[in-house]
């Protein structure tokens, strides 16, 4: 998660974030975590990208929020914004594989 004014850019690493995926319909949202997280420290969110930086452990979390109930079996949607899916359209638009690749099998035709 990164913003365009902003140097910073966050990776969920869990299992779950995995399979959220992006709908301009989304049925969750992203927050930041409270204080009853474990190893969650609200006070960073007042630090600079340096003090980020210089961090060795987990400092931060996030909080993925149904925004509605989700049936048993429906995937999780959450909106990953407009310059993000412009990014993603323009990716897809323009990647080839790499030259060496004589067996590349695209997943979609």
């Amino acid at each position: 998660f990164g913003h365009g004014k902003s140097t910073l850019l966050l990776c969920p690493y869990t299992s779950p974030s995995a399979y959220i995926n992006h709908s301009r319909k989304p049925n969750a949202r992203v927050v930041w975590a409270d204080d009853t997280t474990k190893n969650h420290n609200a006070d960073w969110l007042q630090e600079g990208v340096e003090f980020l930086k210089q961090q060795e452990a987990i400092g931060l979390s996030l909080n993925f929020v149904a925004t509605r109930d989700i049936r048993p079996g429906e995937e999780v949607f959450i909106d990953y914004g407009r310059e993000w899916e412009k990014a993603w359209k323009k990716y897809v638009k323009e990647w080839k594989p790499p030259v060496d690749s004589d067996d590349f099998a695209p997943a979609t035709t």
